[in-house]
């Protein structure tokens, strides 16, 4: 049976060069797909296989062949946070800003995922974007099989207010705090109610804290509980971050925060309890 695009991708999946290189010489189209339109070069890139790509390339791989999403091999690079593979398909001239169906870059989708090490690749080799802001503190909320409450406005009303937030965090180069605030489901086991989670990465620089809202709560506006949650939050991540040696400032947040108490009730009169 003759050889095909599918061994080769194969091939290419096992890391197997002598492979690829026998195979592309007997015969098998180096720009071969498969049916998602993923070409060998996709595979390779997807992988991080920057040898085999580099070889690829020598015998004919096109650099700047479309799947079905529109995307290039320097998308899936990115989206495989390959680096070196990233340098090595911009080395050979492939294109830097090549949009897909939706419209995304290959930047674009390094600074959508937060990968910010990545999208600073790129502009560095000559990618179109903006330095990408991750600011310095953001807020979600996470529910287990509950219709949408009045406490799910108050959090999704308090997003927007923080949004506000004038500090700047380009490139994530400074501290980012997360606060996730649990709603649990009125047959939930009970839980204890305030912050019962944190985990904290230097390499990310972000602190991602844990709130458990109580059930009581649940079906209210309760502002104060959220304020103070998003205040104790923000007193346990600054000395955590000072020990890393990661810039953060919890004073702005602070003020943002005191601003959103003192005019909760006539200002925002949907924040009422």
């Amino acid at each position: 049976m003759p050889a095909s695009t599918k061994d080769l991708i194969g091939a290419v999946k096992k890391g197997d060069r002598a492979a690829v290189r026998r195979l592309v010489q007997n015969g098998v189209d180096p720009n071969g797909s498969d049916g998602d339109g993923m070409t060998v070069l996709m595979w390779a890139a997807k992988k991080g296989g920057r040898q085999l790509a580099a070889m690829l390339l020598k015998l004919g791989a096109n650099l700047n062949t479309r799947d079905r999403q529109g995307q290039t091999a320097l998308h899936h690079a990115v989206a495989g946070k390959h680096r070196l593979m990233i340098r090595t398909l911009a080395s050979a001239g492939a294109d830097l800003d090549p949009k897909d169906r939706d419209d995304c870059t290959p930047f674009d989708l390094a600074a959508l995922a937060e990968d910010f090490a990545t999208a600073k690749e790129l502009m560095n080799l000559g990618a179109k974007g903006a330095a990408p802001d991750a600011g310095i503190i953001s807020i979600s909320q996470w529910r287990q099989g509950l219709e949408y409450l009045p406490i799910q406005e108050a959090i999704d009303l308090l997003v927007l207010r923080l949004s506000d937030l004038t500090e700047h965090n380009p490139w994530g180069e400074r501290g980012h705090l997360h606060v996730s605030f649990q709603l649990a489901a009125e047959d939930a086991k009970p839980t204890r109610a305030g912050i019962r989670k944190k985990a904290f990465s230097k390499k990310k620089r972000t602190m991602v804290i844990q709130v458990a809202v109580p059930q009581s709560l649940a079906k209210k506006r309760p502002v104060e509980f959220l304020l103070n949650s998003i205040q104790k939050a923000v007193d346990l991540a600054e000395p955590v971050f000072k020990r890393a040696k990661i810039e953060f400032s919890g004073s702005p947040i602070r003020e943002h925060l005191q601003a959103i108490e003192l005019m909760k009730n006539w200002e925002f009169p949907d924040f009422r309890e």
